[in-house]
């Protein structure tokens, strides 16, 4: 995950990867998020022009990639590739400029998930986000992987 494209916007072009798959519930096997888990809450803004990718969501390409996400109309699921376990669910609200991310629920079942630090999991969430539409992620790589 880089911490975005900076050399295509300083060359006027758009930093934001282009999909040509839009990721859907059906794209994948997946399994629902389990009853342990927690809720913390987010204040998170993306403009639109950045969650409009988001939106199309991530269908891994190959085996080393362990993350697929979708969104549906108010939240955007984060499944472990490999055992179709959900990690993260974010409910957004679609202010018509940008996405306001207001929660973050967080598997907690340590048969699927052993991480158990919030703070830890909010940075790798945003740091999964960002990466997505190909943002700057450096602000959240030392709080998710320390």
């Amino acid at each position: 995950m880089a911490p975005g494209n900076a050399s295509k916007f300083l060359n006027g072009e758009n930093p934001i990867p282009p999909k040509t798959n839009i990721a859907t519930k059906d794209s994948w096997e997946i399994k629902p998020m389990p009853e342990k888990h927690i809720t913390v809450p987010m204040d998170v803004t993306i403009p639109n022009v950045a969650m409009d990718v988001v939106k199309q969501g991530h269908i891994p390409e190959v085996m080393e990639d362990h993350w697929f996400m979708y969104c549906d109309e108010n939240t955007i699921r984060f499944y472990r590739s490999w055992t179709g376990y959900c990690i993260y669910v974010a409910k957004y609200e679609d202010n018509g400029h940008s996405c306001h991310i207001s929660q973050l629920t967080i598997n907690r079942d340590p048969k699927q998930y052993s991480a158990t630090y919030n703070e830890k999991e909010v940075a790798l969430f945003m740091l999964l986000l960002t990466a997505e539409y190909d943002g700057d992620t450096s602000k959240y790589h030392d709080k998710a992987f320390h």
